[in-house]
């Protein structure tokens, strides 16, 4: 996953910490269809994607509109403007 440092705006956003808990759903555009979504509940906001390659395997599986609770279980990279990735670990299936 994906995090972003800047908002493109020069703010600082606010990191996601390990230990976070996420909501993990299917969240497709017209551009994207197979897009998984990760969201960290404390931000209140997204903060990446799931790569393409495990959310066309994460959709084969439960199929579309599916949702997840999960957790970050490290933070890497960044620094200098760049983008950090993180690494999650989903929890649950929700109903």
């Amino acid at each position: 996953v994906l995090r972003h440092k800047n908002d493109g705006k020069g703010a600082q956003k606010p990191a996601s910490a390990v230990g976070d808990m996420l909501t993990i759903k299917h969240a497709p555009t017209a551009e994207y269809p197979n897009t998984v979504a990760v969201y960290n509940n404390a931000l209140n906001g997204c903060i990446g994607v799931v790569p393409s390659d495990i959310a066309e395997k994460i959709l084969k599986k439960y199929k579309d509109g599916c949702a997840f609770d999960g957790v970050i279980t490290s933070i890497y990279g960044g620094g200098s403007g760049k983008n950090f990735g993180v690494d999650i670990m989903i929890l649950t299936k929700r109903a």
